[in-house]
This record gives structure tokens, sequence and C-alpha cells, in this order.
């Protein structure tokens, strides 16, 4: 499901959150904070490597003065969690992803 707890390390390249119940791997979208809101998909969105664990190194650096949003589900054999919704309550989706 949609992971909770979300934090970036002191390194700024660190981002772990708290394990969702029943996930075994886990996606992560990232954009860029000018393109916001996160839409349905788009030039600013990267698919980054599925993670195991609840955690993710990402050294990728914005251009000055951006900077990064990230988007984090869980998913099993079973099902894909969701990736949380919008602040007007309609599905955040993404297009740029499977």
């Amino acid at each position: 499901g949609l992971v909770t707890g979300v934090t970036s390390g002191s390194d700024k390249q660190t981002i772990t959150w708290d394990a969702a119940t029943s996930a075994s791997r886990y996606e992560t979208v990232r954009g860029d904070l000018s393109a916001l809101p996160v839409g349905t998909g788009g030039f600013d969105e990267v698919c980054l490597p599925v993670s195991p664990t609840p955690i993710l190194v990402d050294a990728t650096v914005p251009t000055a003065p951006n900077g990064f949003w990230y988007v984090i589900r869980g998913r099993n054999d079973c099902t894909v969690g969701s990736y949380g919704t919008q602040s007007d309550s309609t599905p955040r989706v993404t297009t740029t992803c499977p």
C-alpha cells in the first residue's frame, strides 16, 4: 500500500520510509519540483530502481534552484499499492512507470 514516514537523510541522497504491510518491494517515481502538482506523467518523471527494502539512495543532483519530489508505493506478487491522492482527492498516477 501507500508508504508513510518518508524522510531524507542529512546527506540529501538517502531516502527512507516505514515498511508497508505485506510489501516485498517498493517502486519510486521522482520528478522536478517545478512540475508540481504531480500529474499523470510527463517529461519530468523518472522511475527509480525497485528497492527490496524501505531505503533508496538517489545521488542525482537537481539543477539549481530546483529540487525533487518523490512518490513511493509498496508492491508484492499479488497487488500494487497506491501512489496516494492529490489535494483534490483524485488518485495520484504516473504513466511514466509501469
